[in-house]
């Protein structure tokens, strides 16, 4: 094997150690990610009927959620303290911007709290509470 070999087999061989440690990386993450949500499943039980609070994210709009938990999306709106007028569109993550700029995640947080505080009580609910 000549110089050119040599340095063929070191650039494939840090090809594939870099592509190793990238599949490790990404096992670690997926794997943390898994462990949490079983143990959410764990305290809480899981219930197909029932969607979970903790679940609502950025990109869901506030007719999606209100469908998903059964609710009015008029009321929602006016718990957030946003007007329905032309929001139907915007996700959580856009009427936050628009409404609460510099603070993060203030609309999820104040929805989450308003499902767990509707009537019907979708909040968390414990396996041994059924």
């Amino acid at each position: 094997m000549g110089r050119h070999g040599s340095a063929r087999f070191l650039n494939l061989r840090v090809l594939l150690l870099l592509a190793l440690a990238a599949g490790a990386v990404l096992t670690g993450y997926y794997g943390v990610r898994t462990v949490k949500s079983a143990a959410r499943v764990a305290l809480r039980g899981f219930d197909a009927q029932r969607p979970d609070v903790e679940a609502i994210r950025g990109w869901m709009t506030v007719p999606y959620i209100a469908k998903t938990f059964g609710l009015s999306a008029e009321d929602l709106y006016e718990g957030l303290g946003v007007p329905d007028e032309g929001a139907g569109g915007k996700s959580l993550q856009a009427l936050n911007k628009a409404y609460f700029p510099g603070r993060k995640g203030v609309l999820i947080e104040r929805m989450k709290t308003l499902i767990k505080n509707a009537p019907g009580g979708q909040g968390p609910q414990r396996r041994d509470e059924r």
